[in-house]
């Protein structure tokens, strides 16, 4: 019998903070020292060190002209604060991808939503749910400088159903999506549509057999060892965050992709709110993270989602944003699996 590995989260109440949380207090030179040495930071010769610190002088201003005007989330110093925008949009997203979401958001729904729906009992969901409590959600990992946050929203949407249906956590294979899925675009971009219709007719290796590169290799899907799990179906959800609350509560994780708005290098805590035209004026590419959960703070209902950055990066790899706003369009864009 294939082994199975089981990690345990030892996770009863959902805690939010920053890893690294550097106080905005000081001299832009006196801040960057202390940037450098908490994300640990090498530069090539001093010309760079010079050069990133001019990038991160204005970043900095940047944050605080942010905090100022939005007092529900906090902005602060992150592992990208020496980053121009361009940069980091290059190093962590697909510029370019989102015209082949547009196909994707035109996909009419699989079908499988109301055969979801028969197959369990609905309840009414609560104020606040989020599966880190439940201890259904896999540690938060790093996609590094490849755009494959896909395949991340991909497999941590898939581990939380795994978890849901054997009450067990196993982490999945980023990294076979990567190399295996040739219908997405590997470090440039994807779509999870696309990437879960790849686990239901390959299934997925287990992380530990299957490891993260942070870079597209050649497939070894056939030769790597360890526990595949299959993927019985998917499903896209209608454009509702009211039915998206009920569907999490009840049926469990959902990916969305987003446009990714640039002030989102520079988040730290709290709950993200802005409206469509801000999100366009920001517009900084598209990304893809997991729903895990819901709730509401000072009477602003927010959604939880996991991300691929790290802990280092917003709350502990996890961040929030208000509801009933389309938060930069993301209801145009949810896929869920089913086991």
């Amino acid at each position: 019998m294939a082994q199975i590995l089981i990690f345990t989260l030892f996770v009863f109440t959902v805690v939010y903070c920053n890893a690294v949380k550097i106080p905005l207090i000081g001299t832009d030179t006196a801040l960057f020292d202390k940037f450098e040495k908490s994300f640990n930071k090498k530069f090539s010769n001093p010309s760079e060190r010079v050069k990133r610190l001019g990038i991160f002088a204005k970043n900095l201003a940047q944050i605080k002209m942010l905090n100022l005007l939005h007092p529900e989330t906090e902005f602060g110093i992150t592992e990208y604060s020496d980053l121009t925008t361009e940069e980091f949009q290059s190093r962590l997203m697909a510029a370019d991808w989102e015209d082949k979401f547009a196909s994707a958001m035109n996909i009419s729904n699989n079908g499988q939503n109301d055969e979801t729906q028969k197959r369990y009992k609905r309840a009414t969901a609560p104020a606040n749910y989020d599966f880190r409590n439940a201890q259904k959600v896999t540690a938060v990992r790093n996609q590094g400088s490849c755009g494959c946050c896909w395949s991340f929203a991909t497999v941590a949407a898939i581990e939380v159903q795994y978890a849901l249906k054997y009450n067990q956590l196993i982490g999945l294979s980023e990294q076979q999506l990567l190399d295996c899925d040739n219908v997405n675009g590997g470090c440039n971009g994807g779509y999870p549509y696309y990437s879960m219709q790849y686990a239901i007719t390959n299934g997925l290796k287990q992380q530990y057999y299957y490891p993260y590169l942070g870079y597209k290799s050649t497939c070894q899907s056939s030769t790597a060892s360890g526990f595949i799990t299959y993927l019985r179906t998917f499903t896209q959800l209608p454009a509702d965050e009211n039915y998206l609350v009920d569907y999490i509560y009840n049926y469990g994780a959902v990916t969305m992709c987003f446009t990714f708005p640039s002030t989102m290098q520079h988040y730290v805590s709290g709950i993200v709110s802005l409206t469509a035209s801000q999100c366009e004026a920001q517009k900084s590419g598209a990304h893809a993270v997991t729903l895990i959960g819901f709730g509401v703070e000072n009477n602003v209902p927010y959604f939880t989602a996991k991300n691929s950055w790290g802990t280092n990066w917003g709350e502990a790899g996890f961040f929030r944003f208000r509801r009933n706003q389309n938060f930069c369009s993301f209801t145009s864009n949810l896929v869920a699996p089913v086991f």
